[in-house]
């Protein structure tokens, strides 16, 4: 049961799709051309990328729990 409180719908996967999107151009782990000339983005963008990657945390939590609800049958 440990798939019990998962939720993945188009709004989680938009966001993380996003966000990936997102931190792969500014990483050096990842390999890119050359002539992009990426770096971090400035820190007020940085900040709101993590009070962005905060709020998905709350919703996804909110929606792991009402999951978790919905199929509480199951485990009986």
């Amino acid at each position: 049961m440990s798939l019990d409180g998962v939720q993945v719908d188009d709004e989680a996967v938009e966001a993380i799709f996003q966000g990936m999107t997102r931190t792969s151009a500014m990483i050096t782990a990842h390999d890119h051309a050359a002539a992009l000339n990426s770096s971090l983005a400035p820190a007020n963008e940085l900040s709101q990328d993590l009070e962005a990657l905060k709020q998905f945390v709350s919703k996804q939590k909110v929606k792991r729990e009402d999951t978790k609800k919905r199929l509480a049958h199951l485990k009986k």
